[in-house]
């Protein structure tokens, strides 16, 4: 639904459920998913979880590290989509739709990349 979304309008998506979460769906179906799966191929939710943030925020102890460690990273967060967006040309010279197509567009190969490095940079020692 997310992903629709981001065709109408710019979107930084995130998926931050366990792994286990995306594989087939609810416990009640996974026994008939297995047997459609057969038939047709499933790859889980999408889009995949982006363990890394996710990991990210739940190394974190105290509710003081927890609120420095969303500071640090949304920091490293918008300033990085900024240079990711400088780097697409010139897309705010787009249509509003357009611009969010072309975002959505790079983000679906990119996405991955990005919030690894945004991650990285948002690695902080916190004192406890």
């Amino acid at each position: 639904m997310v992903h629709e979304q981001a065709a109408l309008v710019f979107t930084l998506p995130f998926n931050l459920r366990a792994a286990n979460e995306s594989q087939g769906g609810p416990p009640y179906l996974r026994f008939n998913l297995y047997f459609i799966s057969l038939l047709i191929p499933l790859g889980g939710a999408y889009p995949h979880p982006d363990t890394d943030v996710a990991n990210y925020f739940l190394q974190s102890t105290t509710r003081e590290n927890v609120r420095c460690r969303f500071a640090v990273f949304f920091k490293h967060l918008f300033s990085m989509v900024q240079e990711e967006v400088s780097r697409l040309g010139k897309p705010l010279a787009l249509e509003e739709t357009c611009f969010a197509v072309t975002w959505r567009t790079h983000l679906d190969s990119h996405r991955s990349r990005l919030y690894k490095e945004i991650v990285a940079k948002s690695q902080v020692r916190l004192i406890s």
